[in-house]
């Protein structure tokens, strides 16, 4: 449905399968989960929902904390400081895209940090053009 521009439906579809999946893997910290929230975040902001979309993706960022999975803690922060940037938040996307750049830091990923680099350039290089 998500894949077919049918977010109404994905939506509505999705959020009792978030319920029913917690369940089924016995905990809400699952990494099986990520998938699903960030799906629902999706759909929300497709529908123009964006503090419902907000929602979801502070509940993957907690997962992906909870369960030390950098790769969703990055991708959830980037969501996140999109979000931010288009709700004219310069300083609180700012803010989450240096946060990836401290995390690829640690992480000693030198590719990584030269992705999450690049991107943080490419904010500055769009809040400037502002």
């Amino acid at each position: 449905l998500h894949e077919a521009g049918r977010f109404a439906e994905a939506l509505a579809h999705n959020q009792p399968l978030l319920v029913d999946a917690q369940s089924a893997f016995g905990s809400a910290q699952d990494a099986r989960l990520s998938g699903l929230i960030n799906n629902l975040a999706q759909n929300a902001y497709e529908l123009g929902d964006h503090p419902k979309a907000q929602q979801y993706l502070a509940q993957r960022l907690a997962l992906g904390q909870a369960l030390h999975d950098d790769d969703i803690v990055l991708d959830t922060l980037f969501q996140q400081g999109v979000l931010a940037h288009e709700g004219g938040d310069s300083a609180l996307a700012r803010s989450l895209f240096q946060q990836r750049v401290a995390i690829a830091h640690a992480s000693g990923d030198d590719d990584l940090l030269a992705e999450t680099e690049a991107t943080l350039a490419e904010l500055t290089e769009r809040e400037q053009s502002r």
